[in-house]
């Protein structure tokens, strides 16, 4: 019969976690960590928005003055080729829809986490119930874990779809 060593279940208590302890070590990590991720989007998206308008307003302006400027006609045509490369690169990148999404669920883990703590909303039922404390805490985790789980989920349909997309643009091997 072989022997399986597992040192990451081995290492896992096996009391559950309590409620300060989730709190703590799961969601207080996450709030800043989807802060960041979404002010970096926030970023990026507006950087290559700006980029793109500027440089459409200098196109259009410059094509009245291009044949006075040296090399005029290259110049415009290079700012065109950084206004599609910037247009490409938010289209990959999606930072618009990372930017709202990775403020949304912060938004939301924090509404989670103040309505725990204030035994407001759906947790106002659970507490008033005989195991109230401790069927409120399930509920917050189960809805917390949601919300990250809903984040999961879209990170791998778009990871899907990205791989479907390469994958029907890449010509198939006709050999058997």
């Amino acid at each position: 019969k072989p022997q399986h060593d597992y040192p990451v279940l081995s290492a896992m208590s096996t009391t559950p976690m309590g409620p300060q302890e989730y709190l703590q070590d799961r969601v207080e990590q996450q709030l800043p960590w989807y802060g960041k991720k979404s002010a970096g989007n926030k970023s990026r998206y507006q950087l290559l928005r700006l980029l793109q308008i500027s440089l459409g307003i200098l196109v259009s302006a410059g094509g009245v003055y291009a044949e006075g400027i040296p090399h005029g006609a290259w110049l415009l045509s290079g700012f065109g080729v950084l206004i599609s490369l910037s247009a490409a690169w938010e289209t990959v990148f999606d930072h618009q829809n990372n930017w709202v999404r990775y403020r949304r669920i912060k938004e939301e883990l924090k509404r989670e986490k103040i309505l725990y703590a204030t035994a407001s909303g759906p947790y106002r039922r659970e507490a008033a119930q005989i195991d109230g404390a401790e069927a409120s805490f399930t509920l917050f985790v189960e809805r917390v874990e949601g919300l990250l789980g809903e984040e999961v989920e879209q990170w791998s349909s778009s990871a899907g779809q990205s791989a479907a997309a390469g994958a029907a643009s890449t010509p198939s091997d006709p050999s058997p």
